[in-house]
């Protein structure tokens, strides 16, 4: 070995090993600030459906992929399948509103 390479072999035997972290819900590609119209056309098109797939995005995606929804319903020529689309976005996200807050509510004072 040579030096250099001893050097770069003690380094990477230093380094913390990554963990990386899995969330329940992990954020799709596309959950910038707005979606393009290929990964919307992409969505709309995906064979699992508009409830598997709304029920497992984060809030932040969803509210996301309905405003590009509803963006897409307001133009002349909307994809048809748009409206079941935002029909499942607007069913997902009442349910989300409706479902008890996981955060405890102010404490009553003793």
């Amino acid at each position: 070995m040579t030096m250099i390479s001893k050097t770069r072999h003690a380094r990477s035997l230093r380094r913390p090993a990554r963990t990386r972290s899995i969330s329940y819900r992990p954020e799709p590609k596309w959950a910038g600030a707005t979606m393009t119209e290929q990964q919307l056309c992409r969505i709309i098109h995906d064979p699992l459906g508009p409830e598997h797939i709304t029920s497992r995005l984060s809030d932040r995606a969803l509210v996301i992929l309905l405003d590009s929804l509803y963006q897409s319903l307001d133009t002349p020529d909307p994809d048809p399948a748009a409206i079941f689309w935002y029909e499942a976005g607007v069913d997902e996200s009442l349910r989300r509103a409706s479902q008890p807050s996981k955060t405890p509510s102010d404490p009553s004072p003793h």
